[in-house]
């Protein structure tokens, strides 16, 4: 009986240990810092419910410092009343203290990344959708009262969605230097592809019923 006793106490150990050592490899597999200094990002915030006028309208981030886990940035926040804020932020994606700006780039579904207020946070949906206009494949979480899409291969917040005392926030991407926009412009609301096809077709029925005019005479 002893014996057997020991032989399980010795295999929990076992399991323990590998399980610890496990889960380490993969937290540290997980961490990879997709931006680079310069790189900056622009967002737009819309609200539902009665809100403040100083809450935020209009934001940009900029990276400034990029080393190691260890990343800088400043943020100009334009406020719902006209007003702005400039500060300055650190955030380690280590240590988990990133206010959910940046996350580990190259995660996909499965994966967990560690928050210093949240714990770990799983990635259950990956997405490909258009963000400060290109296409970019997106991963997704949902926890406490946050919603929250980044890009995949950056780490960088593309959209948040925050609900708290019956006011709903939406976080949008509108523009940043990591990626170039890929949606064609637009002329009297029609992308320019679609208008100069249709300036084609007209001008193709003006020649054909003037055409049909002549031959009439």
């Amino acid at each position: 009986m002893g014996a057997d006793l020991n032989k399980f106490h010795s295999l929990l150990f076992s399991v323990i240990f590998l399980v610890g050592v496990f889960s380490s490899t993969i937290v540290l597999a997980q961490l990879s810092v997709g931006i680079t200094e310069g790189d900056w990002i622009e967002y737009a915030t819309s609200y539902t419910g009665n809100i403040n006028e100083i809450y935020p309208e209009w934001t940009r981030m900029e990276f400034t410092i990029v080393q190691g886990t260890s990343i800088r940035a400043n943020l100009t926040v334009v406020g719902l009343d006209g007003r702005t804020t400039i500060s300055g932020h650190y955030w380690d994606l280590e240590t988990g203290r990133t206010d959910l700006f940046v996350i580990s780039a190259g995660l996909d579904i499965g994966d967990h990344f560690y928050h210093a207020n949240f714990g770990s946070i799983p990635l259950t949906e990956n997405k490909y959708v258009t963000y400060a206009d290109a296409k970019r494949t997106v991963v997704f979480s949902s926890f406490e009262n946050f919603e929250c899409y980044w890009d995949k291969n950056t780490g960088v917040l593309v959209q948040m969605i925050h609900s708290e005392d019956n006011i709903t926030s939406t976080m949008l991407a509108i523009k940043t230097s990591m990626w170039q926009p890929q949606i064609q412009p637009q002329i009297f609301g029609l992308d320019s592809t679609i208008f100069y096809a249709l300036i084609i077709i007209l001008l193709a029925i003006i020649a054909i019923v003037t055409v049909f005019l002549l031959k009439r005479r």
